[in-house]
C-alpha cells in the first residue's frame, strides 16, 4: 500500500515538471572558417607516459569532411597484437 501512494505521489510530482528549454547552440564557426578539409596522421606514434611502450605505432589516418570517427578503449585481443 505504502508503495502505491509513493507511487503516486511521484508520479504526481513528474506530471508538475516544467519541460525543459530546446538545446541551441551559438557556437558557429566564423564567416572564414574553411568549408573543406581533412585531418590526416601519417606515421603516428603515441605513448601514455614518457619511457613507456608506444599504445600507438605509424599509424596513418586521414579524415575527410563529414566522416565520423569511432574509438574503442581497452585492451586488443590477443589475435589483433
Amino acid at each position: 500500500m505504502e508503495a502505491s501512494l509513493v507511487f503516486t505521489e511521484r508520479l504526481d510530482a513528474y506530471s508538475n515538471v516544467e519541460p525543459e528549454a530546446s538545446w541551441t547552440s551559438d557556437n558557429s564557426p566564423p564567416p572564414d572558417w574553411p568549408a573543406e578539409g581533412s585531418i590526416e596522421f601519417l606515421n603516428y606514434s603515441t605513448r601514455c607516459c614518457p619511457g613507456l611502450d608506444f599504445t600507438l605505432r605509424d599509424m596513418n589516418l586521414k579524415l575527410n569532411l563529414n566522416r565520423k570517427l569511432a574509438s574503442l578503449l581497452g585492451q586488443a585481443p590477443k589475435n589483433l597484437r
